[in-house]
């Protein structure tokens, strides 16, 4: 069994932290999960998973999956790219 450490959480088995994850896939696909999600910062937890090159291949998937979720939704995809936006300026 393969386990990730980290400063701030005790040694959490990888299929809990997929389980979890694929739940949070589950909820980017409904338009006011996807709005509360995004709201208190998934996209920023998501971005983190993707940039660290620890991270196991199976969470980039659930990862870049949540996104695309995300990004179906006009609402919260057109919130993103403004937050973006406003970042970069």
């Amino acid at each position: 069994m393969l386990f990730l450490t980290s400063q701030r959480t005790k040694r959490i088995p990888t299929h809990n932290r997929e389980e979890a994850g694929e739940l949070l896939w589950d909820m980017t696909a409904v338009a006011e999960h996807a709005s509360f999600l995004t709201a208190h910062l998934l996209p920023e937890a998501l971005g983190t998973l993707l940039s660290n090159p620890k991270t196991p291949d199976r969470l980039r998937e659930i990862a870049l999956g949540s996104l695309a979720n995300l990004m179906c939704h006009p609402a919260v995809g057109l919130a993103l790219c403004a937050h973006s936006q406003n970042t970069l300026s």
